[in-house]
């Protein structure tokens, strides 16, 4: 999935858009955050021929975001305990539903499977579109954060929460 990192309409409200070269140099080190093995990064392809659109994520919330990319190295991140959902989507996949239902099958498995007590999210002020899936799947707005290195707009959800609307619908 280089072409996410190298799309600047894909990176608008997350970072510089990087070369395929430095993506992939630098994909390793960012992926590998506080160890678990139940976290990670999963790719979301289509249905009708498995093609790549997007991933989904669950790790470590970052607290900054160092401005050494693509000269990043291990330990150069700082990140709170507490688990963040994510997603990336090539345009093609956007207001397809994929984001929303990658999103509400991976709290699932975060409440579910691994037993986790909250998960969070963040997002920039002005990506709406993220933050009409947050809410879609669920998640609360709770004002603003810091994260990545910057201000942006957090989201919560607590396992009884969740646990609770899954039984009304």
């Amino acid at each position: 999935m280089i072409e996410l990192g190298c799309n600047p309409a894909v990176m608008q409200y997350v970072q510089p858009v990087m070369s395929a070269e430095d993506t992939r140099k630098v994909m390793p080190i960012l992926m590998d955050y506080p160890h678990s093995d139940d976290l990670g990064h999963w790719v979301v392809e289509t249905r009708e021929d498995n093609m790549p659109v997007g991933e989904v994520s669950l790790g470590f919330l970052p607290l900054n975001r160092p401005d050494v990319v693509p000269d990043l190295k291990a330990g150069d991140v700082n990140y709170s305990d507490e688990v963040e959902i994510g997603y990336l989507y090539l345009p093609c996949a956007w207001g397809k539903g994929y984001a929303t239902e990658a999103a509400a099958r991976l709290l699932a498995y975060a409440f579910n499977d691994i037993f986790l007590k909250k998960i969070v999210a963040v997002t920039d002020d002005r990506n709406h579109s993220s933050q009409k899936v947050l809410t879609k799947i669920g998640m609360r707005h709770t004002g603003d954060r810091h994260a990545y290195g910057y201000d942006v707009q957090g989201f919560e959800i607590h396992a009884d929460e969740w646990k609770s609307k899954a039984k009304s619908t």
